[in-house]
């Protein structure tokens, strides 16, 4: 299995709703499934709504939120 990859994806808050953000990540699944991939991924906050409405209208689903553990920096 290969897994494409679609982020960053941006659109203008004057251009949002009307389908633009949607349009981007469905032509952007086109290629990647062209490129041989057989899902797609994106790592976009939950709290960034219009992305996250844009991916749903494209028809991708949550698999539930991951957190970046990070390493706390040593100091000397």
């Amino acid at each position: 299995m290969r897994t494409g990859i679609v982020e960053p994806l941006g659109v203008h808050s004057e251009h949002r709703g009307y389908g633009f953000g949607t349009g981007m990540t469905l032509g952007a699944a086109s290629v990647l499934r062209d490129m041989g991939a057989s899902s797609i991924t994106v790592a976009t906050p939950s709290s960034n709504d219009a992305a996250v409405a844009a991916y749903r209208a494209a028809g991708m689903d949550s698999l539930g939120e991951v957190r970046d553990h990070l390493r706390p920096v040593r100091r000397r």
